[in-house]
């Protein structure tokens, strides 16, 4: 009868151990950040993905490119008119749009008549 051959490796070899990935962008200390660490360099990216590249400052803030660019055309517009009702109504300081006070009240529908002109 033949000799039963045995399954698995041979003699001298081993299963190679798996290595982590390594992070190809030298010089990060962490691979996901906020916006900020992205922003000043110590995070390659956040956790949605965004490089530096994808990222701007607006008002002080950091924010998405994309985000900013694509801002609703009618809020653009909603703001316009309430700023030109400010000016004509004479407004100054804190006035909330359409809240209970009789300025807030004329501010609104000042604002509304622009808006759908």
């Amino acid at each position: 009868m033949p000799a039963k051959k045995k399954g698995g490796k041979k003699g001298g070899q081993r299963k190679k151990r798996m290595t982590p990935k390594r992070l190809k962008e030298l010089g990060y200390k962490k691979h996901y950040g906020s916006y900020r660490e992205v922003w000043s360099g110590t995070a390659y990216k956040t956790t949605g993905g965004l490089k530096k590249k994808d990222l701007m400052k607006r008002k002080g803030r950091i924010v998405s490119k994309k985000k900013s660019q694509n801002l609703n055309p009618s809020l653009k517009k909603w703001n316009k008119c309430v700023m030109r009702a400010r000016r004509e109504l004479g407004v100054e300081g804190f006035v909330p749009v359409g809240g209970r006070s009789r300025e807030g009240k004329e501010l609104y529908r000042r604002a509304k008549e622009c808006y759908e002109m």
